[in-house]
């Protein structure tokens, strides 16, 4: 297991596996270089924003796929507001059925955080997103629409789930995924790094690492290859120097968030809002309240305002 103490470092890490070490596959007819069993560790889980220029990520969705998970929706209208291409993970266009962690952990993360004030050495911390019913095949046979979830659709959960340990007082996370292409690796652990932050806080611990266990880490050819090329070249050109890594460039990449004051109660109740509130004046964030100066609602209102800059691109293959 590699460990990195930065997002660009880990993304950097991943970009190299697949492109040197990556095997042609093509799941569902699609094209694949893919690495089988990856596993990295991010020791400074506030350092979770990739500063290379070449990946122009989408910072305000970060945040607010934070809130709306926070909030337990499935609701495509309100969080492709600020990623549009998030429509075409939707089965019926109106909802989504496996990319709505929320409602997946919620429950069994309150029972998780439970056990830790019997036993703070448990490790029967684990919250599941992937469940049974996520096998089955339902279909309306009126309508034609998925009644479940399916392996044949396309909104199946990419994390099967993660588990929570205590380290000394610091929350470390396990966080173990099906498939993780490359092109979503920061926006994944943008989402539960952040929430690794908040229960830490809920529990008066200190925030730990992060582990990622990729079953499958890919690259697609089709669509995603250009911007995943671009940016792995912009690592080599700008982060190795005779194989050492430019001091500038390092420096920048160990920039870490300001710390998360909440809770995760107090996150719950106070980020949809902010996360609505932007997208219903994307001319006038500068009016949504962020007394506390929290991190997260402030990439909501800069992220307001260039959500739109960025543009929808075509539907995007199925991880």
């Amino acid at each position: 297991m590699k460990r990195y103490s930065n997002m660009d470092e880990m993304l950097f890490g991943a970009y190299t596996e697949v492109f040197s070490h990556g095997t042609r596959s093509s799941p569902r007819g699609q094209e694949t270089l893919e690495v089988i069993g990856w596993t990295a560790q991010l020791t400074k889980p506030r350092a979770r924003i990739v500063r290379n220029p070449a990946r122009d990520i989408r910072l305000g969705y970060c945040a607010a796929s934070v809130a709306w998970n926070l909030d337990k929706r499935n609701d495509v209208e309100s969080i492709c507001w600020w990623n549009p291409n998030g429509r075409f993970m939707s089965d019926n266009g109106q909802t989504f059925h496996g990319a709505n962690y929320g409602q997946r952990w919620d429950l069994r993360l309150q029972e998780a955080m439970q056990l830790f004030f019997y036993d703070t050495s448990t490790r029967r911390a684990w919250v599941p997103i992937w469940e049974a019913i996520d096998d089955l095949i339902d279909v309306d046979p009126e309508t034609g629409e998925f009644d479940a979830y399916s392996r044949e659709g396309k909104d199946v959960p990419c994390t099967l789930g993660f588990g929570l340990r205590n380290r000394e007082r610091h929350l470390d996370m396990h966080v173990v995924m099906r498939s993780q292409s490359v092109t979503i690796l920061p926006y994944d652990v943008f989402l539960f790094s952040t929430l690794q932050e908040l229960v830490a806080n809920s529990l008066q611990m200190k925030l730990g690492v992060l582990t990622w266990h990729a079953m499958s880490l890919h690259a697609y050819f089709k669509r995603e290859w250009a911007t995943n090329r671009a940016s792995y070249e912009w690592y080599l050109a700008n982060t190795h120097r005779e194989g050492a890594i430019r001091a500038e460039t390092y420096r920048s990449f160990q920039e870490e968030m300001q710390p998360v004051n909440l809770t995760l109660e107090e996150a719950k109740a106070a980020w949809p809002p902010a996360m609505d509130a932007c997208a219903a004046s994307p001319l006038g964030p500068s009016s949504i309240s962020n007394d506390r100066g929290c991190p997260i609602v402030e990439l909501m209102v800069s992220g307001a305002l260039r959500t739109w800059d960025i543009g929808a691109a075509q539907a995007p293959v199925v991880r």
